[in-house]
């Protein structure tokens, strides 16, 4: 699906795609993204794999996408983290205590969310 881009993309914004169910593994040649939305992908259910190798994302915004269950890993750089409305969200891995520049992360919303480890205590709630 990504193939396409070219390989220097700063920002990413695919909000609001009904019908993306996965994203490309190929998305970690975008070694210089820093934003990517995917906010009201409602049928998205996962993240790609090899997204913690997206070692300039600094923000991700994944905002209501509701058929998302699990995230395994993350980028370690990221600063600013958007998972409101994932209501099916379950678990955030374990990653998410390493990810010491997160200034941001609002979880609002995600009722299934288990607690986050006590780790994370430079974010802002």
């Amino acid at each position: 699906m990504l193939d396409f881009l070219p390989k220097s993309l700063l920002k990413v914004n695919l909000s609001m795609c009904p019908k993306i169910r996965t994203l490309d593994a190929n998305m970690e040649v975008l070694k210089d993204l820093r934003v990517l939305d995917i906010s009201k992908c409602h049928r998205l259910r996962s993240l790609p794999k090899g997204i913690e190798n997206l070692s300039s994302l600094q923000e991700l915004n994944a905002e209501e996408c509701e058929c998302l269950e699990i995230i395994e890993s993350l980028p370690q750089h990221l600063s600013k983290l958007n998972l409101r409305g994932c209501r099916q969200l379950k678990w955030l891995g374990a990653s998410i205590s390493m990810l010491t520049e997160l200034t941001l992360l609002d979880v609002s919303e995600c009722p299934h969310l288990n607690p986050l480890p006590v780790e994370t205590t430079s974010i802002e709630f």
